[in-house]
């Protein structure tokens, strides 16, 4: 759908590559996963992929502890930043995470927003009642 509507046509080709993250290679022996074709190749039999998208430094630490798991397990972890592969996913991700911004900054501004917008006192009311039901 979202091909269509942006008139593309044909499928994007990514040559998917690796190559040291300048950061936590060292440490972790983390690489980055790159678009331009210049890096080594995956290692698909004991490779992870960690995810992120820059949403903030929570959400990175997260990620990081992802690392640092796969890398205690003896897998060799690879990082996607996904803001850095540039096409639709991009600019669906920035959407979201501007919307997300500001409407969290109206959450924290306005008391009144989450009575309309957020979660309503009736909201959490039947949440809590079907978390009573679905425990007993």
């Amino acid at each position: 759908m979202l091909a269509k509507k942006n008139s593309i046509t044909t499928p994007m080709k990514n040559n998917l590559t690796v190559e040291d993250h300048p950061y936590d290679s060292g440490i972790f022996g983390l690489k980055n996963i790159v678009r331009n074709g210049n890096g080594k190749p995956l290692d698909k039999t004991n490779g992870v992929i960690v995810s992120t998208i820059r949403m903030g430094f929570g959400h990175y630490r997260i990620a990081m502890a992802g690392v640092s798991a796969a890398k205690a397990m003896g897998f060799t972890p690879y990082w996607l930043d996904l803001l850095g592969i540039p096409g639709i996913s991009t600019d669906v991700i920035n959407w979201c995470n501007t919307n997300y911004s500001k409407y969290s900054r109206i959450s924290q501004r306005y008391p009144w927003f989450d009575n309309y917008v957020g979660i309503s006192p009736r909201a959490n009311q039947l949440s809590q009642g079907w978390m009573r039901s679905s425990i007993t």
